[in-house]
This record gives C-alpha cells, structure tokens and sequence, in this order.
C-alpha cells in the first residue's frame, strides 16, 4: 500500500515516525542498490530528522527560488484510502474547500493567539485537517498528544489539563468516556470548546 502511494503521488519525501522505521527498512531493501526517488526520514519523538535516505540529484524534484503563489483549485495533499477493495484510491483536497472550512470555524468558533488547540488525530483522518489548518490559520498553538495518550481517558484528560487546551475535536464515544476523568482532573473549564465530528456541534 505504501509503495502504491509513494509512485502514484510521485512524493519528494517520507517522513515516518519511529515506531514506522521498520517499514522505512522494508522500502529500503524494495529498492535494492538503487537509492528510492524520494528522501526518507525517521521523525523522533522530539522532532528531530533522522535521514535513512536521501534521493539522487537527479531525482530530486527541482524548485524555483522565489515566493510559492497558491489557487483555490491547487491541490493541499492527498488522502488515500484504505485500499482493503483493491488499490488505495488518492483523494484530492484543494485550497478552496479547505479555505472555506477553516474560515467558517474561525467565524463560528474564534480562537486565538492566547488559545491551545489539542493535536490528537492522525493524519489519515479528515478531521487532522481541522485540528491543524483552524488552529495554525487563526494564530493559535497546537499541543501535539502522541496517540499511546490518545487511547487512554485519563491520559487523554491529563495532556486537556496541562497544555490549557481551549478546543478538542471528539466523537461521542470519545466524549463520553473523558467525561469522569474529566471531572477527576477537575477540568471543568478545559474546553471551552466540543465538537462531535458528523454528529452536531457544541459548546461545553
């Protein structure tokens, strides 16, 4: 599935997390003796780039020097599907739809440069995009929550707690189940702001 994306999107780079160096390794060794057409990268847990890889120079996508101009139809990223009916299946957000989004949760939702948003989905899920395009187009911060955080209530409810986060995106399961450690960490003014994906929205 990933070498599918990697040659359909024709991407310069890989970054993968450190609990994915092993599948860096894998693609590694798929390319034999010929070094991969893009640059590959483990991204620690503070940050920092660990390169595994690097392209050829001649493989390596040319860029002009200058300022980059974006359209409304130009492509932000691609999401993929699954790929368990076949081949994973490349969608296309572009900056209008996004630009539309964003700015409609601003005005609906204002947040801030004094406002700390909570970074707890993966990227392979829509709703990443409203975590980190609303908080980063509005002046906000992210508090980034490793998913091992992310899985647990209590934990979930602690990082809330600690990093004053002021927006959450949740789904009612999600919702329901910080509610006590929630309380626990009498949290009650955490967030001032709820939102339940696909199912309405609120304020809390």
């Amino acid at each position: 599935r990933t070498s599918a994306m990697l040659d359909e999107s024709d991407a310069a780079a890989l970054l993968v997390g450190v609990e994915q160096a092993s599948l860096a390794r894998d693609l590694l060794r798929q390319s034999g003796d010929a070094l991969p057409p893009y640059a590959l990268a483990v991204v620690s847990d503070v940050g920092t780039l660990e390169p595994m890889a690097l392209p050829t120079p001649s493989a390596a996508p040319a860029c002009a020097a200058g300022t980059m101009v974006a359209a409304r139809s130009d492509p932000v990223y691609v999401m993929y599907t699954s790929g368990t009916t076949g081949r994973p299946k490349g969608v296309r957000v572009t900056h209008g739809p996004l630009l539309s989004r964003t700015s409609w949760m601003g005005r609906a939702y204002p947040i801030g440069s004094s406002d700390v948003v909570s970074f707890k989905t993966q990227f392979i899920f829509g709703v990443s995009e409203w975590e980190l395009f609303y908080t980063l187009t509005h002046g906000a911060a992210l508090a980034l929550v490793p998913q091992s955080i992310v899985g647990s209530p209590q934990a979930l409810a602690r990082s809330l707690v600690e990093h004053k986060a002021a927006v959450v995106f949740l789904i009612p399961s999600h919702l329901n189940a910080l509610v006590e450690p929630l309380a626990t960490a009498t949290a009650a003014s955490v967030a001032k702001n709820s939102w339940w994906p696909g199912k309405g929205s609120g304020k809390g």
